[in-house]
């Protein structure tokens, strides 16, 4: 490689003195076809040095040290560009070192989509969100994105229509068949494409504003197709199989309490078993949901002080709850129940912790026993919403009890409970308002 015609740390023109460099067309020539080099400096160069090469074929290459790591390999980020001409070459090293003190300047990056997603993942997710939400984003990696035209597509090469091809293409792919499947050939749901499209955009915002090798996010502004497939009303059970289930569940010393706890709340599994006893403030009869136990190969159950939106929220208990949650007390203070280190509530026969396949599988045990349905945690959660919702109608109070991050996951999950509750209230309104005359019309004389 021949020797840079400049090396400079700050903007220099053709004829301007640099020190380390050779200048002039003349010297130019020289430099390039003498096998004398310049001595190289040592370490790595700085941020805003830029050199200009002359190549053999009579043109002329830049380079530019950025300053920036790469965040795979750790090598030193570079722009490099080519010009016909030496001035050219100027203009554009002086451009460049501009860019850099706007900080506009983007050094090019070999790595794909893929490649980036998933050390992304392995290096950022992994550290700083639950063990359970980084496998999802891996799974989603995996099923969906890699499968893909991105996973060779240069992640600076990446367009807002590759993503938005992708999520057309999920939106009416066929779900494989599987025994949960519920009928074949049903697409995947509109949340499935959603958590597609969400992982992208926050993997893509990390490359744009913490690794700096993209400008800008072409994730953002991407719409959800309108062929994905919207969320079945969830199910729930009747009231009446409702009260049976309590009567079992009252007499199950050990798996009733927390079921009730997630019946009385309405919170998730993992929010249910993590709940400890400086959490429940018996003078007010709330309780704050703020963490969750998730299970770690190495480590069992462990406690995360983080619900699954991130945000804690408190909850008011029925009274009976709180009367089972001072009997477990009082329990604990006669040493008839072992204690946790974290002060869990809820433990296991054994005196451990419990988890989430476990408290599964009993639930569906009591059910048998109770002669209802089969049922599920989920179910339990949903049935608890649409029991809120029917009686207040209150869509944001139902989101912030159930610990939706967003108002619109709740309304597309339960929006139907507050139509039909809306055709009730017009009722309502017409006995109020038209009185006497909506009974001496036509339709309600025959």
């Amino acid at each position: 490689m021949s020797a840079p015609l400049f090396n400079t740390y700050s903007p220099v023109g053709p004829n301007e003195e640099a020190e380390g460099t050779v200048e002039g067309p003349i010297q130019s020539k020289l430099a390039a076809t003498s096998k004398k080099r310049l001595p190289k400096a040592k370490g790595r160069r700085a941020s805003g040095t830029g050199s200009i090469y002359q190549e053999a074929s009579g043109g002329y290459r830049v380079k530019f040290a950025t300053g920036d790591i790469d965040p795979i390999n750790g090598s030193p980020k570079y722009v490099k560009r080519r010009a016909k001409t030496h001035e050219e070459a100027v203009r554009i090293l002086n451009g460049l070192t501009t860019a850099q003190g706007m900080g506009n300047l983007r050094p090019a990056s070999n790595h794909t989509v893929v490649g980036y997603l998933k050390y992304w993942v392995a290096k950022v997710v992994r550290s700083t969100k639950s063990p359970r939400t980084a496998d999802g984003y891996e799974s989603t990696i995996k099923l969906f994105i890699e499968p893909s035209l991105l996973v060779r597509k240069k992640i600076q090469d990446l367009k807002s229509t590759d993503i938005q091809s992708l999520l057309n293409s999920v939106a009416i792919t066929p779900i494989p068949r599987l025994k949960e499947t519920p009928r074949e050939g049903e697409t995947y749901s509109r949340r499935q494409v959603e958590i597609i499209r969400n992982v992208i955009r926050a993997g893509l915002n990390h490359a744009m504003n913490v690794d700096r090798i993209i400008s800008y996010n072409p994730a953002i502004g991407v719409s959800l197709p309108r062929t994905a497939r919207k969320p079945k009303p969830k199910g729930s059970i009747t009231r009446s199989d409702l009260e049976r289930l309590v009567d079992v569940l009252r007499e199950n010393r050990t798996y009733g309490p927390v079921i009730l706890f997630m019946l009385a709340t309405g919170t998730r599994v993992g929010e249910a078993i993590g709940v400890r006893w400086q959490d429940i403030d018996f003078n007010t009869g709330r309780v704050l949901i703020r963490g969750q136990l998730h299970r770690e190969k190495t480590h069992g159950m462990v406690y995360s002080s983080e619900t699954k939106s991130g945000q804690a929220r408190a909850v008011s208990l029925p009274e009976s709850m709180i009367t089972i949650l001072k009997n477990l007390a009082a329990s604990n203070m006669r040493g008839e129940r072992d204690k946790d280190p974290d002060g869990i509530v809820f433990l296991n026969s054994s005196g451990g912790r419990m988890d989430s396949s476990g408290i599964t599988r009993r639930l569906k045990g009591i059910c048998r026993q109770a002669k209802v349905a089969s049922l599920s945690p989920h179910i339990l959660r949903h049935t608890v919403a649409t029991l809120w919702l029917e009686a207040s109608g209150d869509l944001h109070g139902t989101a912030k009890l159930l610990g939706h991050a967003q108002v619109a996951l709740t309304a597309d999950l339960y929006g139907h409970i507050l139509e039909g509750r809306s055709k009730k209230m017009s009722s309502i309104l017409e006995d109020c308002v038209f009185g006497n005359e909506s009974a001496n019309s036509p339709s309600k004389r025959h």
